[in-house]
């Protein structure tokens, strides 16, 4: 079968650049990701024949998930709503078209997409310092959302620690990369996107229990030695926009316990998770369906069960809106293709991998995956197209990188 070696480079080019143009260009992520797709739905399918049975049940979850999310129109109302969602979730089965035509070209995008976060690192804290500092905008927020801007800036940060902890064996590695991350880390403190954040200590804890067998007492004590130091760091130097951030969200928690109907940030989070909880006890098996949220919650106002602020389309979180939306059936099966099936195919290709790239590959993979479960409790992403172009283009690429650079979990023929 043709390898197609003429689309190599414009796919290694599309990964490099999507980095930097996903929150910063209009379109940008979705312009990319949907060239790929176009090229992918004429000439992707002769190789689903050659996939691997571990590549083949990853596939399948999402194409299973996407069904579902069909499915749960059937008992939709308002069935214009429905369909603005089921573009979100038709982005999502796109990776199975995306994925085959990459593994078809023989093409690993996982180089390219770390050198595009590098330069991401940094062209994210310019355009983050600009808007703060020169434009005196309150928060970074890029093109469409502080929140989006802020989580895409953690994403690159992660996929940088990644390479630091896999590939980097000089001190000028170190150096690129972590001044990299630094970058990107504080492009997501200028962003004041607190959810975000999450990802430091979860990520940390991950990395820990990953490597914890390779980690011998010096190692231990020399984290312990590091953790002293920012701890000290923190006490003595406190940027106002990380302060004012923590103070915010102490605040909104204070006001929610005086007075829940009060419209803050976490108060309004809180009320849309209790009412999605009541949405989902009248529906646990199929939920709303997914263009019904507001419909059914307005139903919940005028029966005095629910506060009347506004919900925006969604509960803020991907797991409150699964359940009300599509029960305990779409819950399984965001959970299962989304993060399970993927996850497991990171992790047990990362207990065999001993080459660099192939461990740079799955640990970024695990990481991505990671990411997106901890975005995920605070905001409902995949109701953002931003944020579904960042999950698809990421978990695909070092998918498809595992493949087509020799994955050592494959069986030998």
């Amino acid at each position: 079968m043709s390898r197609l070696p003429w689309l190599k480079w414009p796919i290694l080019i599309i990964a490099f650049i999507f980095p930097a143009v996903v929150v910063s260009v209009p379109d940008g992520g979705s312009g990319t990701y949907v060239l790929l797709l176009l090229f992918g739905l004429f000439l992707c399918w002769p190789m689903w024949k050659e996939l691997e049975p571990p590549e083949r049940r990853v596939l399948l979850g999402y194409m299973v998930f996407f069904a579902i999310m069909l499915l749960s129109m059937i008992h939709t109302t308002d069935y214009a709503n429905a369909l603005r969602k089921v573009d979100r979730f038709f982005r999502l089965f796109a990776i199975v078209p995306v994925y085959l035509l990459v593994r078809r070209t023989g093409v690993g995008m996982g180089r390219a997409l770390l050198y595009g976060c590098v330069l991401a690192g940094f062209s994210l804290l310019i355009e983050g310092w600009y808007e703060v500092h020169v434009l005196h905008l309150p928060y970074a927020q890029g093109i469409y959302h502080k929140i989006v801007f802020g989580d895409m800036a953690m994403l690159v940060a992660a996929v940088l620690v990644a390479a630091m902890v896999t590939l980097a064996t000089r001190a000028w590695h170190y150096i690129v990369l972590g001044v990299a991350t630094l970058a990107a880390m504080y492009a997501s403190v200028l962003s004041v996107t607190r959810s975000a954040w999450l990802l430091v200590p979860v990520g940390g804890v991950a990395l820990l229990w990953l490597y914890r067998r390779r980690i011998n007492r010096r190692g231990w004590l020399g984290l312990a030695a590091g953790l002293g130091m920012v701890a000290v760091l923190l006490a003595f130097w406190q940027p106002p926009i990380i302060t004012r951030g923590i103070e915010r969200g102490i605040s909104d928690l204070r006001t929610y316990e005086v007075d829940p109907d009060a419209d803050t940030s976490w108060g309004t989070r809180l009320n849309l998770w209790h009412d999605s909880l009541l949405l989902f006890a009248q529906s646990p098996i199929l939920g709303t369906g997914i263009g019904d949220f507001d419909v059914k919650r307005n139903r919940l106002i005028a029966a005095g069960r629910a506060n009347p602020m506004p919900s925006y389309g969604h509960a803020h979180s991907i797991y409150f809106h699964a359940l009300a939306t599509t029960g305990i059936v779409g819950f399984a099966a965001m959970l299962t293709a989304l993060f399970v099936l993927p996850g497991l195919r990171f992790y047990r290709s990362w207990r065999t991998a001993n080459e660099p790239w192939l461990r740079f590959y799955t640990l970024s993979g695990l990481l991505v995956i990671l990411a997106f479960a901890v975005f995920g409790i605070a905001e409902t992403w995949f109701a953002r197209m931003p944020f579904v172009n960042m999950y698809a283009m990421f978990v695909l690429v070092f998918l498809v990188s595992i493949a087509n650079e020799g994955d050592p979990a494959r069986p030998s023929s």
